[in-house]
């Protein structure tokens, strides 16, 4: 049998993005790796990602080039190596082990391997996998971005993985936010770049304007973390004492402890039918782009301590590109991602029902200006974010 390098002579070169995360069912999760894909095959090479077997076989057949590999839930074990050297260390070894296995062990010199939005544990398994492969390996191009906080812990776990990979010529580091490219840049001692999270082109093709006073959004995962307490009564002081326009609810149950928050605002819905739109169904991502359209703004109620400056929601980055304002805490992502631009957004001192329902009031007020706001901003920022500038950023590796 021909070694990789071999192989990967008289052929196209692959790109083979690797996200374990691509496990749950919500738009957003996976749309960045269905832009990616065809912007990848567009510069020359022949692109595939390599995902969870727990990714919904209905949706798998709308990603082409998506392969199922990876056996364990990726937000299991995230949770599990949360806070515990131990657990780290093993959920980096099964990972390490895992790719060994792989379609990844295919590629050699000349292929580029792209990490996408990896964790602590999958950035050190796969660094530890990569060094292990030994001089006949693809260029590593490795994006830490999720549940990186800041901690002394993360910064370890990011200081071993740069140690094993800094005597590998052909590997790149980037941060998923500016916090953490700048973390990386400081633990190898040059500039580490931030690549932003890659969107599907032409997305304005999707927005539209709501027929009667703002329409505000909630979009993603029912989970814990996210705040989700503060919604339902938030929605029901709003509502009850005279707030304008209605709520788009679109949340993906994923998370147990989240069920009491959400049947709380199942009964607001009940109680306000006609202003308050409440679905659980998984969309796809023509149907989560169709909807994201339609919004006035998007309501986040993430704190800080979850999602902070280290760790990026695709959502602050897919409203931002159509021009849907969002209304969010400072000190985190969404204050990062759209710092310098004015976009119609709200940002909040602190996130509770207080706080919370001043931003709606606010933005009820001026909404006509603050989408308009939110449009005039879009196509610049959306230019940068495009899956084709993304790739363009790998092409040197190859």
């Amino acid at each position: 049998m021909p070694s990789a390098p071999e192989a990967a002579q008289g052929r196209e070169k692959l790109l083979t993005i690797l996200d374990p995360g691509m496990a749950q069912t919500f738009g957003h999760h996976y749309a960045y790796n269905t832009a990616l894909l065809p912007a990848g095959r567009a510069a020359g090479f022949t692109a595939s990602c390599l995902v969870s077997r727990h990714f919904p076989r209905e949706l798998l057949a709308g990603v082409p080039g998506a392969v199922p590999v990876f056996e364990k839930n990726f937000y299991t074990e995230l949770a599990r190596a949360q806070g515990s050297a131990q657990a780290l260390k093993e959920t980096a070894e099964d990972f390490a082990h895992a790719l060994a296995k792989s379609p990844a062990r295919n590629l050699g010199a000349g292929d580029i391997l792209f990490a996408h939005s990896f964790d602590a544990a999958r950035i050190l398994g796969t660094a530890l996998w990569y060094k292990e492969a030994g001089n006949d390996v693809p260029a590593l191009a490795l994006n830490a971005m999720l549940g990186f906080n800041g901690r002394d812990d993360c910064r370890k776990t990011l200081a071993a993985a740069c140690a094993l990979l800094s005597p590998c010529k052909k590997t790149r580091l980037f941060g998923g936010t500016r916090a953490v490219a700048a973390i990386l840049s400081d633990l190898c001692g040059k500039a580490c770049a931030m690549l932003p999270s890659p969107l599907p082109d032409k997305l304005e093709g999707y927005r539209s304007q709501p027929e009667r006073g703002p329409l505000f959004g909630i979009l993603g995962d029912g989970r814990k973390g996210k705040n989700l307490h503060l919604l339902a009564p938030t929605i029901l002081r709003y509502l009850s004492q005279g707030g304008r326009g209605g709520f788009v609810l679109q949340l993906t149950p994923t998370d147990e402890e989240a069920t009491p928050h959400l049947l709380a605002l199942h009964d607001v819905a009940a109680r306000f039918p006609a202003r308050v739109n409440l679905n659980f169904e998984r969309l796809d991502d023509d149907a989560y782009f169709r909807q994201l359209g339609t919004l006035s703004a998007i309501i986040l109620p993430y704190g800080a301590e979850t999602y902070h400056r280290y760790r990026p929601s695709g959502l602050v980055v897919e409203a931002t590109a159509m021009g849907v304002p969002l209304i969010a805490h400072k000190g985190g992502f969404a204050e990062d991602e759209t710092s310098g631009l004015n976009n119609g957004s709200v940002l909040l001192e602190d996130m509770s029902v207080g706080s919370l329902l001043t931003g709606l009031r606010l933005f009820a007020e001026e909404s006509g200006r603050r989408r308009a706001l939110g449009a005039e901003a879009a196509p610049a920022y959306s230019a940068g974010h495009g899956a084709g500038t993304v790739i363009k950023k790998l092409l040197p590796l190859g």
